[in-house]
């Protein structure tokens, strides 16, 4: 058994996606293996890149639906999208909830882990959400 991955999953309104009705909460499978672009059910590890493959707001004006998921099988990625031939559907999100777990997503990737970084760190050469005399992106210093 493959470990289970999490990620999100974006879908028209009524958790729709290419015609394919899911549920809050279900486990869907297909026996066939899974090929990105081609079979099985897509998803993204980070919420925001989600939004490459579905518009925050659809044309009618509505959001789109957007859940957590676990691939429970297979598994093919590449880039920032996977495909799983096994998914459980978690969580549905409103905007609110996608938000979150997008700012949640960076913030678990960037916090110090008591290592020093040069990503979320201040010392004199940080480079990144930082502050310091080396300091280059989203930060302050000389």
């Amino acid at each position: 058994m493959t470990n289970p991955v999490k990620g999100f999953k974006a879908f028209d309104p009524g958790l729709v996606c290419r015609g394919f009705q899911y549920a809050e909460g279900e486990t869907f499978e297909q026996s066939e293996s899974p090929e990105l672009c081609d079979t099985g059910f897509h998803f993204c590890e980070n919420p925001m890149d989600v939004l490459e493959y579905y518009p925050l707001v659809q044309p009618d004006g509505k959001i789109s639906d957007f859940a957590e998921v676990e691939a429970l099988g297979e598994v093919d990625t590449s880039g920032n999208k996977s495909a799983t031939n096994k998914i459980k559907i978690g969580a549905k999100l409103d905007l609110k909830g996608f938000i979150k777990a997008s700012i949640d997503f960076i913030w678990e990737r960037v916090k110090p882990t008591g290592e020093e970084t040069e990503l979320a760190t201040s010392a004199r050469r940080a480079q990144i959400g930082s502050s310091g005399d080396g300091a280059q992106i989203g930060s302050s210093g000389d």
